[in-house]
């Protein structure tokens, strides 16, 4: 691996950092858990009995005594899933039971039917014991009292199904921000406008708003707003009534980047204005009270990354849980030389047969790039070649 200086400037980590430490955390509430995927869960599931809350049959057969095999023994009954059977067996006694179905009292063992026959006299013979009793005893996936699911946790589908089994139909979770999108530039037409002359379509707004609608925030756009300070005031006053605005563009150098400049006008404080990171070195944070204001760059690729890699951590730390990103560490699958640079380079890649290859990609202006990827990896600004089977950590899209 082939090294060159050290980025001076404020880093990845450090701007993350400052992002989770200004988020302030949004109130609770009940909803229905039929609506809780993906919200970040702010009580505890504590299990309400033990699981299995008795000895459970695992598979269709026979119960019986380990002690009787291989028999013949006499069925004295039959016990169904959800049965509330009252049998106990005696020596030289068989059960016909089903999976799920409460194991008898005194049976330590369940043959599966297919290691029985019946004979003749009707008695059923044990053809095979197999090398495990096949019961789920009581309580051996928890007991009752235990803490199933900790306060914090982003809900997947398997804490769901884990929480109705636990009775948790109201749960408690953490309400979503209220968020805004503002994208500015005289550039700009809406997707179902023809640009014209100099003009480019809006796709920032739209792939932000895609963005966090796959986190669950279904976030407020007022439209474009042009390059216009009396416009833009007006945007900013109404930032005030969300816990978090982005906007996307105006945020640069450029002679009509007058965003964080107005910003500061309207009492907000800057906590970051410039990262190392490539794409998106010209990203924003600012803060007045508790409502904070994103500034993304205006180029598609670098407002993409920017708020994948700050944007999302900040709107969970908002509702109080710790975002883990998703990675692969996979080897390289070719060659793949850096432009020296002060940054930490972001770039697209592709997963193949697990390998990572990356992306034909012309810089932060080529959204075409982004529909074959896969994820993005990061090129530390020390490094100028990653080599073939140097293993890399791939961050999921």
């Amino acid at each position: 691996m082939e090294t060159h200086s050290e980025n001076p400037n404020i880093n990845l980590q450090e701007a993350l950092d400052l992002c989770l430490k200004h988020a302030h955390d949004t109130d609770d509430e009940t909803i229905d858990l039929h609506a809780a995927i993906g919200r970040v869960l702010a009580e505890n599931v504590v299990a309400v009995r033990d699981m299995p809350p008795f000895n459970k049959a695992a598979v269709d057969g026979y119960a019986c005594r380990k002690s009787d095999m291989p028999g013949p023994l006499r069925p004295v009954a039959t016990i169904a899933a959800g049965d509330d059977a009252d049998v106990r067996l005696s020596p030289g006694e068989c059960v016909k039971i089903m999976t799920g179905a409460s194991v008898p009292d005194g049976a330590d063992w369940v043959v599966m039917v297919e290691h029985t026959r019946q004979n003749d006299d009707g008695l059923i013979d044990i053809t095979g014991t197999g090398r495990k009793s096949n019961i789920a005893l009581k309580a051996e996936d928890y007991a009752s009292g235990d803490v199933l699911i900790r306060k914090g946790q982003i809900l997947k589908s398997q804490h769901i199904a884990l929480m109705a089994a636990e009775g948790y139909a109201s749960p408690k979770v953490y309400s979503k921000p209220r968020v805004q999108i503002v994208t500015t530039g005289d550039e700009l037409v809406e997707p179902h406008e023809f640009p014209g002359n100099g003009q480019i379509r809006n796709s920032n707004a739209i792939q932000l708003q895609a963005q966090l609608n796959q986190i669950g925030i279904m976030a407020d756009y007022p439209g474009i707003v042009p390059d216009d300070k009396a416009a833009l005031r007006q945007v900013i006053k109404r930032c005030d009534a969300y816990d978090i605005s982005f906007f996307t563009g105006g945020i640069s150098m450029g002679d009509y980047d007058y965003v964080p400049g107005l910003i500061k006008e309207a009492g907000y404080k800057m906590i970051f204005q410039k990262i190392a990171v490539k794409p998106g070195k010209p990203t924003v944070l600012a803060k007045k009270g508790k409502h904070l204001i994103m500034g993304l760059p205006g180029n598609p690729v670098s407002g993409f990354i920017q708020f994948l890699l700050l944007g999302k951590p900040l709107i969970y730390k908002m509702m109080n849980a710790d975002y883990l990103p998703e990675e692969h560490f996979l080897p390289l699958g070719e060659d793949l030389p850096s432009k020296k640079s002060d940054r930490d380079s972001w770039i697209p890649v592709q997963i193949n047969k697990n390998k990572v290859y990356p992306v034909p990609y012309n810089g932060s202006g080529d959204l075409a790039a982004l529909r074959y990827a896969h994820g993005f990896i990061c090129i530390p600004a020390a490094v100028t070649l990653l080599k073939t089977k140097d293993y890399v950590h791939v961050r999921p899209v």
